[in-house]
């Protein structure tokens, strides 16, 4: 007689069961193994620059297929965005204190240096749809803190929209150009030297200084004139805001209730409103 003896065990790594037929029921299957991690995306995005990226261009340097890709991004501008915002999200934002002054001066260079780690993220910002959700939620919070210390709502709104609009130009308009600076400063050279003529002699040699000035220099100095102009209305001398709100000009001149010059802004963007 031969086999295993009534009640022995299964061999030595086979299972219990093995050999039999399935029993009844759904197969398990396991999960399926994430391909990609959403963080390495948004590493490569930024490694090729953000603007000029496509699926492929991710996909390839990643290893995978683009296909991989569009199982978590419907579409090129989507993989986009979520880059974008991400940049945002992660920026190193000072924390709130007593004193406005020198907490909005820390976020403007917050901002500006997230445009100078990232080239190419300036030229993003202006061609998504709308504005990173994680950049908007920076910008309530910091007009609402304005508006916590006392500023009027209009002055708070137009600080913050003056600033971003300073970090943001300075990058989008070639004043910063990446890794290869000096071609930019030599073109705008030949501009203006194109342009001498026509300036009155008392603005040329300050503008060919502009132009041959640092970009985080003159930034400083523009963010500087900018405070200046803030710290003539501080919170304890703002007025009667309602006054702003209606027709008619104030007792500061002009009706302050248009934000923004006539039109949209030349990118189609605001550096302010929520989408």
């Amino acid at each position: 007689m031969t086999g295993a003896p009534p009640g022995a065990g299964p061999p030595r790594g086979q299972s219990p069961g093995a050999g039999r037929g399935r029993e009844p029921g759904p197969a398990r299957r396991p999960g399926r193994r994430r391909l990609v991690e959403r963080e390495d995306v948004v590493d490569v995005v930024a490694e090729q620059g953000f603007h000029g990226i496509t699926v492929c261009s991710v996909a390839e340097r990643l290893g995978v297929r683009p296909s991989t890709l569009y199982r978590y991004f419907a579409t090129r501008d989507e993989l986009l965005a979520y880059a974008v915002d991400a940049r945002f999200d992660r920026a190193g934002w000072p924390e709130d204190t007593a004193e406005w002054r020198g907490w909005l001066e820390a976020h403007a260079w917050a901002l500006w240096e997230v445009y100078a780690r990232h080239p190419g993220l300036a030229q993003a910002v202006t061609a998504l749809p709308v504005t990173p959700p994680a950049l908007t939620r920076r910008i309530d919070r910091i007009t609402t803190r304005l508006l916590d210390l006392g500023f009027a709502p209009h002055d708070a709104v137009l600080a913050v929209d003056v600033i971003g609009e300073l970090a943001l130009d300075t990058f989008l308009f070639g004043r910063v150009a990446g890794e290869r600076p000096e071609p930019a400063v030599q073109a705008r050279r030949t501009r203006v030297a194109a342009a001498a003529p026509l300036l009155d002699p008392r603005l040329r040699r300050i503008i060919e200084e502009v132009v041959a000035a640092a970009p985080r220099a003159w930034f400083a100095r523009k963010l500087e004139l900018v405070l200046d102009g803030l710290a003539t209305r501080p919170p304890a001398a703002r007025g009667a805001d309602d006054r702003r709100e209606g027709d008619g000009p104030t007792r500061d001149g002009p009706r302050r209730d248009v934000l923004r010059r006539d039109g949209p802004r030349r990118d189609g963007h605001t550096t302010v409103a929520a989408p």
